[in-house]
């Protein structure tokens, strides 16, 4: 449901011929979501997108905080390898 939520999101982003879009960790919050495995389902399925995107320039993904960070940057870095 989580990868479906990004999906959506960035079709509806190229619908609307958006040129950036922001994210939160959606659903790590109130929902308790874990934040690696949250991390790991938005970066993967953002970038799955990536190819079909034309009009969307800039993701940007909002963090709470400097752990929040440490965590997309190391499932990032775990992807590039």
């Amino acid at each position: 449901m989580l990868a479906s939520c990004y999906r959506n999101a960035l079709k509806l982003a190229e619908e609307y011929r958006l040129a950036s879009v922001a994210f939160p960790a959606i659903s790590t919050g109130v929902f308790g979501y874990p934040k690696n495995e949250a991390a790991a389902v938005a970066l993967k399925t953002v970038r799955a997108e990536l190819p079909r995107l034309s009009s969307v320039k800039l993701i940007r993904f909002v963090l709470y905080g400097a752990d929040d960070l440490g965590i997309y940057e190391r499932v990032l870095e775990e992807m590039a390898q």
